[in-house]
């Protein structure tokens, strides 16, 4: 067989170009899925997370601002507990704790006792200083005219517990137009509610404070507080409510987020999940055992400020349902939104929980700034990436080429030429045909190579001997066949004789088999039938005995009827008596009106009213002898009916008695029945299951005879392909036999 060339396209070096670059192009492609999937999945969570950390720390500050002025009014509050109660000292001890070491953002504060308990004969006794332009802190009088007992922030103190600081909602100062927010500490009088010490902290420099973190984030940060009313807000115009009041005064207040989501549509996403963490946070505290309806309603009642849903948040927040929760992280809810109001665009939105205040630190950053971030360092990655790939690809080839490809042709190249020249090649050059000096796996190759071709230089001088020897074989091996194959031919005319045998005796078992199997369902059958018998003989009998228990109940109801009967009888008698007894009642009035109606006559007109009333005493006694009459023949109706029903009730029992003796002998003679089917039963089963096994065996019988029809047909089917395979094999050896004569005489 001669070789070709190898093509172009099939060679190693075309073949290891395109496996490397597959390669790079496969690892490139990987590189950029990976970044595309999970590297932005990575960007993203990075971002959220600097997100999250932006807003725990805002929250942090905010809560320990909170911390700072709760401590500032129970410091207030204590020193109103311990100072005695003078005017004088009031005035002169707690503004210099107010002023808080000249903290500006302490927009006022004071002490509000309750009514009559600083001086017994004044019932509004306020102690409140604000702070001026001048930052200097002034005296004010005007709550003790206008009142105070009613205001949401004082009357939620009576419900605090000592020394917890609960903070107002937000609002906008009368006189200075400055966002502000009350913090309330109740103070006691021997555990005894006395009244409220107050701080109120100004809010303007929170919008400084968000718009610092803003910056931080790439969107924007506003402030709701526990009502969702806002506080800060990146454009305050917005979110502010401004009115004039009946004096021309103009007054400002701060609108909620859903009042703002109705100007803003877009804006409703955030305001409605703003509004279910108040509903989340109202269900969870209505779950505690601190949270009360009734502290709600009282709430609702004692202030005008104060609606039944803001006192239910209210109780809500003293109940303090997220305190365990958020320890570790104030993050409260991430969302997404397709078009922010503001930042026009997708958008995800952080929700944060402040502990103290329960107010809420909205974060809402475009989700193209992620997007950009993360872009950017794909493109990066995966152009730097696609460069090593690349230069590590070439690396790859030059070296494959260099250190297998080309040894592997050297390798060819002298294996053709041995093909092709074996003859040819000096002896003395067998052992080093292919010179390649290297001691890697290649060098070994080569070194194998060559031995490789020694041994067949062995193998064509051994070959020659071995033809030699094969002709001697051939001439034995062809008189071996020629005997073979006449034996051969004997034994196949002696297994297509036993094969007919075979296929007479595998008739003749079928046949057995298939009677044994109709005998077997036959006896099954029977076996089934008789089980029936059984079953159906059963059920009569139960059915008899039934009958047998009614027919008894039958007779004792017939004796107690007859015995109801008698008694029938005997109380006609007894009437009938009665009857008897007033007949002549009946008679010996008729005989006295009688009498009557003689004297009466006898007396003349004296007698008139008597004779009427004996005439109608004997119309009377005439109408109760024919009533009587008539009883009695009832009676003796009465009595010959029931005589009758005695009768035939007893022969009527005589009948059931012998019904039951009937049903009882019946009865038995269904139980011998029932006794001699059951005792069959099992004999016909051993007879089936013995049908059964027959027919098996004749089964296996006819099986076994068909595996050796099948055995003997595939006999001489094997003994004529032997002998055509001894003929083949013996033309072979005498074909063999003249190649080799051939060879050796060459």
């Amino acid at each position: 067989m001669k070789s070709s060339n190898v093509k172009w396209h099939k060679s190693l070096n075309t073949q290891t170009l395109i496996g490397v670059g597959v390669i790079a192009v496969g690892l490139i492609a990987s590189l950029i899925m990976a970044i595309e999937i999970e590297g932005k999945k990575l960007v993203f969570a990075e971002s959220s997370r600097l997100i999250e950390q932006t807003g725990d720390n805002a929250v942090s500050d905010l809560e320990n601002r909170s911390r700072e002025i709760a401590a500032l009014t129970r410091s207030i509050g204590a020193t109103a507990e311990k100072l005695p109660k003078s005017e004088i000292v009031f005035k002169q001890v707690l503004p210099k704790v107010i002023d808080f070491q000249g903290d500006l953002a302490v927009a006022g504060g004071g002490f509000w006792p309750e009514p009559y308990a600083f001086d017994s004969k004044v019932e509004r006794r306020s102690f409140f200083w604000g702070r001026e332009t001048n930052n200097s802190l002034k005296y004010y009088d005007d709550y003790n005219k206008s009142g105070y007992h009613n205001a949401d922030w004082y009357v939620v103190a009576k419900y605090l517990e000592p020394g917890r600081c609960f903070w107002s909602r937000s609002y906008v100062d009368p006189y200075s137009n400055e966002p502000m927010v009350t913090c309330t500490v109740a103070t006691q009088d021997n555990r005894k509610f006395s009244g409220v010490a107050t701080i109120d902290l100004k809010l303007g420099g929170l919008q400084a404070f968000t718009e610092s973190w803003q910056r931080k984030t790439g969107g924007y940060i506003f402030i709701v507080d526990r009502d969702n009313k806002f506080i800060t807000f990146p454009q305050l115009s917005l979110v502010k409510k401004i009115e004039t009041d009946s004096s021309g005064k103009s007054t400002q207040e701060f609108i909620q987020a859903s009042e703002f989501a109705v100007k803003q549509p877009s804006f409703k996403p955030i305001a409605t999940a703003l509004e279910a963490i108040n509903q989340k946070i109202l269900i969870q505290a209505q779950q505690m055992p601190k949270y009360s309806k009734e502290t709600a309603a009282k709430l609702d009642e004692q202030s005008d400020q104060i609606d039944r849903q803001q006192a239910e948040l209210m109780v809500a927040v003293l109940a303090d349902p997220l305190k365990q929760q958020q320890q570790q992280n104030q993050r409260f809810q991430e969302f997404e939104i397709e078009n922010d109001w503001l930042l026009q665009e997708r958008s995800t939105v952080y929700i944060f929980h402040v502990p103290s205040s329960y107010w809420k630190v909205v974060i809402v950053k475009p989700m193209s700034e992620s997007t950009l971030v993360a872009s950017r360092m794909a493109y990066l990655l995966i152009s730097r990436s696609a460069l090593i790939v690349v230069m590590a690809a070439f690396l790859g080839l030059v070296s494959v080429r260099y250190l297998l490809i080309k040894p592997i042709q050297s390798l060819n190249k002298v294996a053709r030429d041995i093909e092709l020249n074996a003859s040819q090649i000096d002896p003395s050059k067998w052992h080093n045909i292919l010179p390649l000096n290297r001691s890697d796996e290649v060098g070994q190759l080569a070194n194998s190579f060559n031995d490789m071709i020694g041994q067949l230089k062995t193998s064509f001088d051994k070959l020659n001997e071995v033809i030699v020897q094969a002709n001697q074989v051939g001439m034995k091996v062809t008189s071996s066949t020629m005997q073979i194959t006449t034996a051969g031919k004997q034994l196949e005319s002696t297994v297509v004789k036993q094969a007919v045998s075979t296929n007479e005796v595998k008739a003749t078992a079928s046949k057995i088999a298939a009677t044994n199997g109709v005998l077997a369902k036959t006896m099954e059958d029977i076996t089934q039938k008789a089980q029936a018998t059984a079953i159906s003989a059963s059920n009569s009998q139960v059915s008899l005995m039934e009958m047998a228990d009614g027919m008894y109940q039958l007779a004792t109801a017939t004796t107690a009827i007859s015995s109801r009967l008698a008694i029938m009888n005997e109380k006609a008698n007894n009437i009938n008596s009665v009857v008897t007894k007033i007949s002549k009642v009946a008679d010996r009035i008729n005989l006295i009106s009688l009498n009557a109606g003689i004297e009466a006559e006898k007396a003349g007109e004296h007698g008139v009213g008597f004779t009427v009333v004996a005439r109608e005493v004997k119309r009377l006694a005439d109408n109760t002898a024919l009533a009587s009459q008539e009883i009695e023949e009832m009676i003796e109706d009465i009595q010959l009916s029931v005589s009758k029903g005695v009768e035939e009730m007893d022969k009527f029992s005589q009948q059931v008695s012998r019904y039951v003796k009937q049903v009882e002998r019946i009865s038995g003679e269904i139980a011998a029945v029932i006794f001699e089917v059951q005792s069959l039963t099992p004999q016909f089963e051993k007879v089936s299951h013995n049908m059964e096994g027959q027919f098996k065996g004749a089964q296996q019988i006819s099986n076994a005879i068909s595996h050796l029809s099948e055995a003997s047909q595939q006999t001489v089917a094997s003994l004529q392909q032997t002998n055509q395979v001894l003929e083949q094999l013996n033309d072979t050896a005498f074909v063999l036999q003249s190649i080799i004569s051939m060879k050796v005489n060459s």
